[in-house]
């Protein structure tokens, strides 16, 4: 890989929307400085490409995604989280999340902490994973 030592204050080719972006350019000329950065520059590049209806299999059958978007609708196996969290979700008795505005509206309640084994890990990779399908969530979790 190119060593990149020249940047926008230096004077150098290197700066945020150049022309001529290629592999050897650092990720900060894409804009992007932050997880949160990236994860709405994908979210995009997903929106962009127009992807298809992309069936996901949900145990009993497939469900299927308008335009390629998971909706609130949709069951929670549709977003892609890990094991722990996953199971987390469903063997806490009190948790009833089965949609994906379910747990959308645990998090914006800031009960989702509550359920029993998430952890800190557990609620921002949901808050990540739930940006990352384009769903409005909030700033700190």
């Amino acid at each position: 890989m190119a060593e990149v030592t020249s940047g926008p204050s230096s004077g150098g080719p290197h700066a945020v929307g150049h022309d001529g972006i290629g592999l050897e350019c650092p990720v900060t000329c894409l804009g992007v400085w932050t997880v949160g950065d990236l994860l709405a520059l994908l979210v995009e590049a997903r929106r962009v490409s127009g992807l298809s209806a992309v069936p996901v299999d949900v145990g009993f059958g497939t469900h299927r995604h308008e335009g390629g978007q998971l909706s609130r609708a949709c069951p929670l196996a549709c977003l892609q989280l890990s094991t722990k969290v996953r199971n987390a979700l469903r063997n806490d008795r009190d948790c009833t999340a089965k949609t994906v505005g379910d747990l959308l509206d645990l998090l914006w309640s800031h009960d989702l902490h509550e359920v029993r084994l998430m952890g800190a890990r557990g609620v921002n990779e949901v808050h990540a994973a739930l940006l990352a399908e384009g769903f409005s969530v909030p700033r700190r979790v």
